[in-house]
């Protein structure tokens, strides 16, 4: 997942919450990148970058539970 922080992230409060949700989603196994608004608008490129190496590890990188094979119920 790609999270867009905007102000209401560097709140106590909106920390708190973050924490939370990073939590119940990580143990659902989804990995959160995070970015600030600011560096989406002005730092696009470094921004788009840095997803792309997270994405080409992660494809790299053997699945702790391969998908069934084609035509398999799970």
């Amino acid at each position: 997942a790609i999270e867009a922080d905007g102000g209401q992230h560097f709140t106590d409060e909106g920390r708190a919450r973050d924490l939370a949700r990073e939590a119940y989603l990580r143990l659902r196994g989804v990995r959160i990148l995070r970015f600030t608004d600011g560096e989406i608008l002005v730092e696009t490129k470094r921004v788009l970058e840095s997803i792309w190496a997270v994405i080409s590890r992660e494809r790299a990188a053997p699945s702790p539970r391969p998908s069934p094979p084609l035509g398999a119920r799970g």
